[in-house]
């Protein structure tokens, strides 16, 4: 018999997929009844993590009523959204960003698995994409929205439904998009200049700098004043139940330690309270809350402490650096480019930052955080101007390998 001319043979690796094989979208409920039914669980996992605190505190006071539980969890939740709260008759003026990140990742996941309900064509245009986007994000910010809506009147007063619902917009809203958009493949840079799509991973790298930056310095403070962070933890004479509630209460508070420690770093510096100051350099301590973590606030810094701006300084560095590499851009593209990216960066940490400012309480205690407008001004431009150098040492880099005849680095 013979062989047929007409009939080849291919060898598929094992670790290969077939070709065109379609990867497989099982879907369980429609999207719009998908995207309710998950934004609600956000909502009631939001609900929840706010219970925390109360309900530990309540197993080490078993004769608090369990309607003060349930105020006091009320109360968690509408500070994590951004309304003014009262806890134990102090009021409470600064969001514990923990929970509010927590909500934001539920309502982040709601929408990504609402989204992967929407089985659209694989040949979908990215208009198609980003339309069913919307109202998948739609659905769930609604959804959210309404619950805040409906909650915040029964939990909080007048005065806080306004801050709450609005908080619970801007939460729902961080959350559902970029989820939405992931479960459905749509991406904002698809069709842009490659040097434009690398923006993200550009500012996502100056962020994470900033982020060990920032933990770096808070590390530090933590270690150099250990001594006076024990004192203040004997001095408040609490249990193991009450300790560990402490403990959980500074653990939600992390994300604002983070944002603090790094205006510091940036040189901004913080106030704390209407005497209070804290800036590479100088330092001015009024009345603190009885807080062991505020032991760890500085009452001298030096002239060397200015030293933390080199890591502020890196972090653009790394910004430009990515936002350069795998790009063949002039001299002057990758100064502008790499400048876009840490001024970008920058703006981001400066934005977060707005939301670590607020009161533990009235008089000495109001007005703790961040420095504004000092802030936007060291974030924004000293990390461009550290993306532009880092941007210029890619191609300082690169001429350097031609000259000696490597390759050149890797995208």
């Amino acid at each position: 018999m013979e062989a047929n001319p007409d009939v080849s043979l291919t060898v598929a690796r094992p670790d290969e997929d077939a070709v065109g094989a379609a990867h497989p979208r099982w879907t369980y409920l429609p999207w719009p009844l998908a995207a309710t039914l998950w934004t609600l669980g956000a909502a009631v996992a939001g609900w929840v993590a706010s219970a925390a605190l109360p309900v530990v505190a309540w197993v080490a006071a078993s004769r608090t009523p369990a309607l003060v539980v349930f105020e006091a969890t009320g109360e968690t939740w509408l500070a994590a959204h951004g309304a003014p709260a009262h806890l134990g008759g102090v009021l409470i003026d600064l969001m514990p960003l923990g929970i509010t990140l927590l909500a934001v990742a539920a309502c982040a996941a709601a929408a990504h698995h609402a989204a992967d309900q929407w089985v659209l064509p694989e040949d979908a245009d990215a208009a198609t994409r980003w339309k069913s986007v919307a109202a998948v994000a739609g659905t769930c910010v609604a959804t959210y929205a309404v619950a805040a809506l409906i909650m915040a009147p029964i939990v909080g007063g007048a005065d806080q439904v306004g801050p709450a619902v609005a908080g619970a917009f801007g939460v729902v809203l961080l959350g559902a998009v970029p989820g939405a958009a992931l479960g459905l493949d749509a991406h904002p840079f698809a069709d842009a200049p490659a040097w434009a799509a690398r923006a993200p991973r550009a500012v996502a790298a100056g962020l994470g700098s900033l982020t060990l930056g920032s933990a770096a310095v808070a590390l530090t403070a933590l270690v150099a004043h250990w001594p006076r962070v024990q004192e203040v933890q004997a001095g408040l004479d609490v249990d193991a139940v009450g300790t560990a509630t402490l403990t959980l209460a500074q653990l939600v508070y992390l994300p604002t330690i983070l944002l603090w420690a790094g205006s510091f770093m940036l040189g901004a510096g913080l106030t704390l309270g209407p005497q209070g100051l804290l800036v590479p350099g100088h330092v001015e301590v009024a009345a603190l809350p009885a807080v062991p973590v505020f032991g760890a606030l500085p009452t001298v810094s030096t002239e060397a402490d200015w030293a933390w701006l080199a890591l502020g300084v890196a972090a653009g560095i790394a910004a430009g650096v990515v936002m350069v590499r795998g790009t063949e851009p002039t001299w002057l593209e990758a100064a502008w480019r790499g400048a876009i990216a840490g001024a970008a960066s920058g703006a981001v940490w400066a934005a977060a930052s707005w939301f670590a400012v607020g009161d533990l309480g009235t008089r000495a205690l109001a007005g703790l955080g961040p420095r504004f407008p000092e802030l936007w001004l060291f974030a924004v431009g000293p990390l461009a101007v550290a993306g532009a150098l880092g941007g210029l040492a890619v191609l300082g880099v690169r001429a350097v390998r031609a000259r000696r005849g490597e390759a050149p680095e890797p995208g």
